[in-house]
C-alpha cells in the first residue's frame, strides 16, 4: 500500500486522471490497463489491494491525459468491462505523480525502483568485461522467473490454465513491456512477443539481440509451472531493428533447471 504520493508542478497543460476500479477478481487488471492505454491515458502508477483470483480487488491507477480527454467517458467505458463492479474517476491539473514508499514490497519481498537506464548500464558493463555474458544474464533471469512463479503458485493458484495471463499481467504492471503469448501445452512450444521491451528500448540500436535476461525469466517461469525443463531464445529484437522482441520457447531436456539456477552443470 502506498504511504505517500508526491505531486510536482508540471509544465503546460498536464492532466493527472485517477481511477478507482473494483474488480470481481485480480485477472481483470490487464483488461483495464489495455483499455486505458487504448484511449490515450498514459499510466504513471497503479496499485491494488490484493492478488486473490476469486475475491473482489480494488485497483487504483493514475494516468496522464491531454486536455481533450473526457474522464467521465473513460469511467463509463471501464464500468462496461467484464467483471468490473464499480468505477470512480477524477482529474487534477498541472501536476505529475511520483509514488514514494519505504520499504516497498513486490511479490512478498522488499523491492526498489530502478531506472531502466541504470539496469541497462549494468548489462553493458557485463557484456564488455565478461565472456559469454548472455549466458550469465539468462541464468540470472532464470532464477528470477522461477522464484516469481513459486510465489504465484502459493498465493494465486498459478497453474497451466492461467500461466500466460498472470505472466502477461505481471510484466505489464512492472513496466517490462506488453506481452503476447502463444503456447501449445501439448507440444510445449510457443512464442512470446514483447512490445516496448524496457531493455531493448533503452539499448536503442545494437547488432545483436539484448534481452537474454528476459528470455531466462520466461524460461524459469514456464519451467516452474510446467515442471519441465524449458528453454527460451530471442530470435528478433527491437534493438536490432525489428518492430518488437520475439522469443521462442520449447522443451529442453538436456539440462536440469535447478542446477542451472544454482550455476551448476553446463
Amino acid at each position: 500500500m502506498v504511504k505517500d504520493l508526491c505531486l510536482f508542478c508540471g509544465e503546460g497543460e498536464i492532466h493527472l486522471a485517477w481511477f478507482k476500479v473494483v474488480m470481481r477478481n485480480a485477472y481483470v487488471q490487464s483488461a483495464i490497463i489495455e483499455y486505458l492505454k487504448g484511449h490515450g491515458a498514459e499510466i504513471r502508477f497503479g496499485y491494488r489491494t490484493g492478488i486473490q483470483p476469486d475475491v473482489e480487488v480494488t485497483y487504483e491507477v493514475f494516468t496522464l491525459v491531454d486536455e481533450h480527454t473526457n474522464v467521465d467517458e473513460l469511467v463509463v467505458g471501464l464500468a462496461g468491462l467484464d467483471e468490473v463492479v464499480h468505477v470512480e474517476g477524477g482529474i487534477s491539473h498541472n501536476v505529475s505523480l511520483q509514488p514514494v514508499e519505504f520499504l516497498q514490497e513486490l511479490l512478498g519481498e522488499r523491492a526498489i525502483i530502478l531506472r531502466a537506464t541504470t539496469f541497462v548500464d549494468i548489462l553493458k558493463i557485463l557484456n564488455e568485461h565478461i565472456p559469454q555474458s548472455d549466458t550469465l544474464l539468462f541464468l540470472a533471469g532464470l532464477r528470477g522467473g522461477s522464484n516469481a512463479a513459486k510465489y504465484f503458485t502459493q498465493s494465486a493458484r498459478l497453474e497451466r490454465s492461467n500461466l500466460t495471463m498472470i505472466l502477461t499481467e505481471l510484466l505489464s504492471v512492472c513496466g517490462w513491456g506488453r506481452l503476447q503469448i502463444e503456447f501449445d501445452f501439448q507440444s510445449l512450444r510457443g512464442r512470446i512477443i514483447v512490445m516496448d521491451s524496457y531493455i531493448a528500448d533503452t539499448f536503442k540500436r545494437t547488432e545483436l539481440p539484448v534481452c537474454s535476461y528476459m528470455s531466462g525469466y520466461f524460461a524459469g517461469f514456464f519451467s516452474e509451472v510446467l515442471e519441465e525443463n524449458m528453454y527460451v531464445s530471442e530470435i528478433g529484437c527491437k534493438s536490432t531493428g525489428s518492430p518488437f522482441c520475439e522469443h521462442i520457447i520449447y522443451q529442453a531436456p538436456i539440462f536440469n533447471i535447478e542446477h542451472l539456477a544454482r550455476g551448476e552443470g553446463t
